[in-house]
């Protein structure tokens, strides 16, 4: 990820400036250890977005690194949790780009978790019953080995990706070596908790966040778990259903067949929503999505196996949206969340509609 992000900042840049790839391969290779130990110090800070305390550690932690990189900072207030700002600027003509970084994590269960403390980093590789052990993390001073891990919460999502960003700006600094472009950076400490406080004070802070290209520190990789660039995102929309039925509990034994379970009616609306192909049944959908054989030619140089990427997933056979998984991505999806607690509210419906003959135990 190190070298993806370098590369990145040194696009277009002037050719007396240009570094080869392999040299570029080399510096990140270079700084490799330092960013490791880096991120385990970041790790170790608690970033539960629910907690003030701790966004007020992470903010401080992050508001320090940027301003030992020479960056202008400034705390975003909003309603909710603050946001940090910190821009830089290379050049005075050049175009801007604005990184996204989420650095809280989402709530801790500690009891499952197979370590002392998720907030202390442990390194770990699988013995010989693929089971995965802790080994010494000084190790990493002088080795590298893809197979290992890095157990933190955190460590993925998404500290590893913003340690990537700031290692890179730091070897451009101390290589004195600028980037191709001016950068700005937006820091969210509530991404875990959907980012409440972001969409308004990117409304109220337009002219501060204004840039020429998006970059954001987040997301899934490719299945191979190689560094993954993604040209473009999906947003979201949601809607929230309520259903309605009758006024109080009937029996099924006085009502049934003439007062309609909402149950059922709710399950043919959700069932109803795509077909047996998996394709969603609302009309224009897909419009405006449409893949040239160039696009899909590109898309499917990306090396992938129908065949192994079902085996992993445990399904037997996929959605017809696309003909591979890379032009499957490429339209919108829609799926119901929650479907845990979903279930449990058709449940309690069940229960206090249609009562009928059978004990509450059965339900």
């Amino acid at each position: 990820m190190l070298l993806l992000i370098f590369s990145i900042l040194f696009f277009q840049i002037s050719s007396a400036q240009k570094l080869s790839a392999k040299k570029i391969n080399g510096l990140a290779r270079e700084k490799f250890p330092e960013a490791i130990f880096d991120l385990i110090k970041f790790l170790e800070l608690p970033n539960d977005g629910h907690f003030e305390d701790q966004i007020e550690t992470n903010l401080k932690w992050c508001d320090s690194v940027f301003s030992n990189l020479q960056f202008e900072t400034k705390v975003v207030k909003t309603e909710g949790a603050p946001l940090l700002f910190a821009k830089k600027n290379f050049h005075k003509k050049a175009k801007t780009v604005l990184f996204y970084l989420q650095i809280d994590g989402q709530p801790v269960d500690t009891a499952k978790w197979n370590q002392s403390n998720p907030f202390l980093p442990i390194l770990k590789e699988k013995d010989v019953k693929n089971i995965w052990t802790i080994i010494d993390s000084e190790k990493l001073t002088n080795e590298f080995n893809p197979d290992w891990r890095i157990f933190a919460r955190s460590a993925s999502d998404s500290k590893g990706p913003a340690m990537s960003l700031i290692s890179a700006l730091q070897i451009l600094r101390d290589k004195k070596v600028k980037p191709a472009f001016n950068v700005k950076i937006i820091m969210d400490f509530q991404e875990e908790m959907g980012s409440p406080s972001l969409p308004k004070a990117v409304t109220e802070n337009r002219e501060l966040l204004n840039a020429d290209m998006l970059f954001i520190m987040d997301g899934t990789r490719h299945l191979s778990n190689l560094p993954t660039l993604t040209f473009g995102a999906r947003g979201i929309a949601t809607a929230t259903l309520r259903v309605f039925g009758p006024r109080y509990p009937l029996h099924s034994g006085q009502y049934g067949n003439f007062a309609p379970n909402p149950v059922f009616e709710t399950a043919r609306l959700l069932g109803g929503l795509k077909d047996q192909n998996g394709r969603v049944t609302l009309k224009g959908f897909y419009d405006g999505i449409e893949l040239s054989e160039k696009e899909k030619t590109l898309l499917n140089n990306v090396p992938e196996n129908m065949d192994s990427i079902k085996q992993r997933l445990g399904i037997a056979q996929t959605d017809a949206v696309g003909n591979t998984y890379q032009e499957a991505l490429q339209y919108p999806s829609l799926n119901i969340s929650n479907l845990p607690y979903l279930l449990f509210r058709i449940k309690e419906v069940f229960r206090k509609t249609i009562i009928g003959h059978v004990g509450q135990d059965q339900l």
